[in-house]
């Protein structure tokens, strides 16, 4: 029988979540280049947290971005 929570969240789990979410992210595409934003850079941390809660860290190639208000959505 396991000795985890069914709350806790197994290393597996999170890397797979970690997967479907760098998935997710390489649909964005910057406007100005085809590059999707993950293989361009702009992502510099993905944590995953309990329960699938996902905290993503990037920047945007400058900030006067016309897609600013856009890509983090």
């Amino acid at each position: 029988m396991s000795t985890e929570s069914k709350t806790e969240t197994s290393v597996g789990q999170v890397e797979n979540l970690k997967e479907k979410v760098i998935s997710a992210i390489k649909l964005v595409y910057d406007p100005e280049i085809p590059v999707d934003v993950y293989d361009l850079g702009l992502i510099y941390e993905i944590t995953v947290y309990p329960v699938n809660n996902v905290y993503v860290l990037m920047t945007l190639t400058s900030p006067n971005c016309p897609s600013a208000e856009f890509i983090p959505s």
